[in-house]
């Protein structure tokens, strides 16, 4: 019998104009562009709440440069050469094949990754992203209820494709903060 355990590895990008990223997506390096592994990577993002629904997924896609309105181009940010060397780094090092020969079973070690992007430009720490500040131009919350309201999404989607024998285990492993300048 074969059993698989799928880990979701969770990450949550959050900053400035340089997590938005202003990158040409027809300016990716076609070593990320090629890159089988990126359709692995489960991504949901918000960019730039001014653009509301116009600058975020709808909902869990593949990872790949996004639209925003005001660039009228496709672009990317830091996501997507973190995801590439995250993604190399689980399919060699940590996903895994362990037979139990005795009892007949073999457990498959499947690592995925999930991205969770929020991001707005021209906006400060102190007063955009400060938990205090409930005004117009506040992030902190609407950024807290997008992650959180990924996360439910997440589990969803997940679980919605394991097999009877599959088991799924979702790790928080951080958040990273990029500046803008």
């Amino acid at each position: 019998m074969e059993k698989k355990k799928i880990i979701v590895n969770i990450f949550i990008l959050c900053g400035q104009s340089n997590m938005c990223g202003r990158g040409r997506g027809e300016d990716l390096p076609l070593k990320i562009k090629n890159d089988e592994n990126l359709n692995k990577v489960y991504f949901n993002y918000q960019n730039d709440l001014q653009f509301g629904d116009l600058a975020k997924s709808d909902g869990w896609t593949i990872l790949k440069p996004q639209l925003n309105p005001m660039l009228k181009y496709t672009h990317f940010g830091p996501e997507m050469s973190f995801s590439m060397l995250l993604q190399d780094f689980y399919d060699k090092e940590l996903n895994k094949e362990e037979k139990d020969e005795e009892n007949n079973v073999t457990e498959i070690i499947e690592n995925r990754i999930a991205i969770i992007k929020f991001a707005c430009g021209s906006t400060n720490l102190h007063t955009n992203w400060n938990p205090e500040n409930q005004g117009e131009k506040a992030f902190y919350q609407p950024f807290l209820n997008f992650v959180n309201k990924a996360l439910i999404e997440l589990e969803d989607l997940v679980n919605q494709h394991l097999s009877e024998n599959d088991s799924v285990e979702f790790v928080r492993k951080c958040i990273i903060w990029y500046q803008g300048r």
